[in-house]
Protein backbone atom coordinates (compact mmCIF):
# COMPACT_ATOMS: atom_id res chain seq x y z
CA UNK A 1 0.00 0.00 0.00
CA UNK A 2 1.50 3.38 -0.90
CA UNK A 3 1.78 5.93 1.91
CA UNK A 4 0.22 8.93 0.19
CA UNK A 5 -1.17 10.72 3.25
CA UNK A 6 1.25 11.14 6.18
CA UNK A 7 -1.49 12.54 8.44
CA UNK A 8 -3.61 9.40 8.02
CA UNK A 9 -0.55 7.27 8.74
CA UNK A 10 0.09 9.21 11.95
CA UNK A 11 -3.56 8.84 12.95
CA UNK A 12 -3.45 5.10 12.26
CA UNK A 13 -0.27 4.65 14.30
CA UNK A 14 -1.77 6.64 17.18
CA UNK A 15 -5.02 4.63 17.06
CA UNK A 16 -3.13 1.34 16.94
CA UNK A 17 -1.20 2.27 20.09
CA UNK A 18 -4.26 3.70 21.81
CA UNK A 19 -6.53 0.71 21.21
CA UNK A 20 -4.92 -1.61 23.81
CA UNK A 21 -5.35 1.11 26.45
CA UNK A 22 -9.11 1.29 25.91
CA UNK A 23 -11.31 -1.23 27.66
CA UNK A 24 -13.83 -3.15 25.60
CA UNK A 25 -16.56 -3.47 28.25
CA UNK A 26 -19.12 -0.74 28.93
CA UNK A 27 -18.91 -0.92 32.71
CA UNK A 28 -18.05 1.95 35.00
CA UNK A 29 -14.64 0.35 35.53
CA UNK A 30 -13.44 1.78 32.24
CA UNK A 31 -13.25 5.19 33.90
CA UNK A 32 -10.92 3.99 36.69
CA UNK A 33 -7.49 5.22 35.62
CA UNK A 34 -5.50 4.87 38.86
CA UNK A 35 -3.08 2.32 37.39
CA UNK A 36 -2.67 4.16 34.10
CA UNK A 37 -1.85 7.66 35.31
CA UNK A 38 1.04 8.48 37.63
CA UNK A 39 1.87 11.79 39.24
CA UNK A 40 5.51 12.48 38.43
CA UNK A 41 5.95 16.05 39.62
CA UNK A 42 4.26 18.12 42.26
CA UNK A 43 5.16 21.67 43.22
CA UNK A 44 3.92 23.29 46.38
CA UNK A 45 4.60 26.99 46.59
CA UNK A 46 3.49 29.49 49.18
CA UNK A 47 2.05 32.53 47.43
CA UNK A 48 1.17 34.69 50.40
CA UNK A 49 0.45 34.65 54.09
CA UNK A 50 -1.88 36.80 56.12
CA UNK A 51 -5.41 37.27 57.32
CA UNK A 52 -8.47 38.33 55.44
CA UNK A 53 -10.71 40.87 57.08
CA UNK A 54 -14.15 41.42 55.62
CA UNK A 55 -15.66 44.82 56.22
CA UNK A 56 -19.29 45.64 55.66
CA UNK A 57 -20.05 48.31 53.11
CA UNK A 58 -17.03 47.56 50.91
CA UNK A 59 -18.21 46.05 47.69
CA UNK A 60 -15.75 44.42 45.34
CA UNK A 61 -16.46 43.35 41.81
CA UNK A 62 -16.40 39.64 41.20
CA UNK A 63 -14.50 38.31 38.22
CA UNK A 64 -16.81 36.65 35.77
CA UNK A 65 -15.25 34.21 33.28
CA UNK A 66 -14.77 36.10 30.05
CA UNK A 67 -14.73 39.46 31.85
CA UNK A 68 -11.43 40.87 30.64
CA UNK A 69 -11.68 44.17 32.49
CA UNK A 70 -11.33 42.49 35.90
CA UNK A 71 -8.27 40.54 34.80
CA UNK A 72 -6.56 43.37 32.94
CA UNK A 73 -5.74 45.11 36.21
CA UNK A 74 -3.71 42.15 37.47
CA UNK A 75 -1.24 42.15 34.56
CA UNK A 76 1.72 44.50 34.93
CA UNK A 77 1.89 46.31 31.62
CA UNK A 78 5.12 48.23 31.21
CA UNK A 79 5.44 50.80 28.48
CA UNK A 80 7.31 49.38 25.52
CA UNK A 81 10.04 52.00 25.96
CA UNK A 82 10.83 50.19 29.20
CA UNK A 83 11.89 47.17 27.14
CA UNK A 84 14.60 49.22 25.38
CA UNK A 85 15.73 50.72 28.70
CA UNK A 86 15.91 47.25 30.26
CA UNK A 87 17.92 45.84 27.35
CA UNK A 88 20.36 48.75 27.42
CA UNK A 89 20.81 48.45 31.17
CA UNK A 90 21.21 44.67 31.33
CA UNK A 91 23.24 44.10 28.18
CA UNK A 92 25.14 47.36 27.73
CA UNK A 93 23.52 48.03 24.37
CA UNK A 94 22.94 51.48 22.94
CA UNK A 95 19.48 51.07 21.48
CA UNK A 96 17.67 54.37 21.14
CA UNK A 97 14.06 55.44 20.97
CA UNK A 98 14.21 54.89 17.21
CA UNK A 99 14.82 51.19 17.91
CA UNK A 100 11.63 51.30 19.95
CA UNK A 101 9.67 51.37 16.70
CA UNK A 102 10.94 47.88 15.92
CA UNK A 103 9.67 46.55 19.26
CA UNK A 104 6.39 48.43 18.75
CA UNK A 105 6.00 46.76 15.35
CA UNK A 106 6.62 43.31 16.81
CA UNK A 107 4.13 43.97 19.61
CA UNK A 108 1.57 45.25 17.11
CA UNK A 109 2.06 42.21 14.86
CA UNK A 110 1.61 39.87 17.80
CA UNK A 111 -1.38 41.79 19.14
CA UNK A 112 -3.10 41.64 15.73
CA UNK A 113 -2.62 37.87 15.49
CA UNK A 114 -6.12 36.35 15.82
CA UNK A 115 -4.68 32.97 16.86
CA UNK A 116 -2.86 34.60 19.79
CA UNK A 117 -5.94 36.66 20.66
CA UNK A 118 -7.97 33.48 21.10
CA UNK A 119 -5.29 31.95 23.31
CA UNK A 120 -5.03 35.10 25.44
CA UNK A 121 -8.78 35.17 26.02
CA UNK A 122 -9.00 31.62 27.37
CA UNK A 123 -5.61 31.01 29.03
CA UNK A 124 -3.59 32.28 31.94
CA UNK A 125 -0.33 34.01 31.10
CA UNK A 126 1.56 30.82 32.00
CA UNK A 127 -0.38 28.82 29.41
CA UNK A 128 -0.37 31.69 26.91
CA UNK A 129 3.43 31.54 26.95
CA UNK A 130 3.53 28.42 24.73
CA UNK A 131 1.65 29.65 21.64
CA UNK A 132 3.25 33.06 22.15
CA UNK A 133 6.74 31.53 21.93
CA UNK A 134 6.04 30.19 18.41
CA UNK A 135 4.62 33.49 17.20
CA UNK A 136 7.39 35.46 18.93
CA UNK A 137 10.07 33.85 16.74
CA UNK A 138 7.96 34.19 13.59
CA UNK A 139 7.36 37.91 14.26
CA UNK A 140 11.07 38.62 14.62
CA UNK A 141 11.92 36.67 11.49
CA UNK A 142 9.26 38.56 9.52
CA UNK A 143 10.69 41.89 10.68
CA UNK A 144 14.35 40.82 10.30
CA UNK A 145 15.18 43.05 7.34
CA UNK A 146 13.87 46.13 9.10
CA UNK A 147 16.22 46.01 12.07
CA UNK A 148 19.03 43.51 11.59
CA UNK A 149 21.04 44.43 14.71
CA UNK A 150 18.28 43.80 17.23
CA UNK A 151 17.17 40.64 15.45
CA UNK A 152 20.75 39.34 15.56
CA UNK A 153 20.91 39.93 19.32
CA UNK A 154 17.51 38.31 19.94
CA UNK A 155 18.31 35.27 17.82
CA UNK A 156 21.90 34.75 19.00
CA UNK A 157 21.96 35.66 22.71
CA UNK A 158 19.71 33.57 24.93
CA UNK A 159 19.69 35.95 27.91
CA UNK A 160 18.95 38.95 25.68
CA UNK A 161 16.21 36.99 23.91
CA UNK A 162 14.67 35.92 27.22
CA UNK A 163 14.37 39.54 28.41
CA UNK A 164 12.71 40.62 25.16
CA UNK A 165 10.47 37.55 25.26
CA UNK A 166 9.34 38.14 28.86
CA UNK A 167 8.61 41.83 28.27
CA UNK A 168 6.70 41.23 25.03
CA UNK A 169 4.83 38.29 26.57
CA UNK A 170 3.39 40.48 29.33
CA UNK A 171 2.69 43.41 26.99
CA UNK A 172 0.93 41.42 24.26
CA UNK A 173 -0.98 39.30 26.77
CA UNK A 174 -2.29 42.41 28.57
CA UNK A 175 -3.26 44.07 25.29
CA UNK A 176 -5.10 41.00 24.02
CA UNK A 177 -6.89 40.43 27.33
CA UNK A 178 -8.15 44.01 27.34
CA UNK A 179 -9.78 43.72 23.88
Amino acid sequence: MPFSDPELEKLYAYGRLLQPKLRADDSAARFQIQDEVALEYYRLQKVSEGTIVLESGNEAALRVPGDNAAHANTIDEAPLSFIIDTLNERFGTAFTRTDQLFIDQIAEDLTNDTHLAQHAQINSIDNFKFPFRDQFDAAFIARMDQNQEMTDRVMSEDRFRDVVFDELLRTVYARLRSL
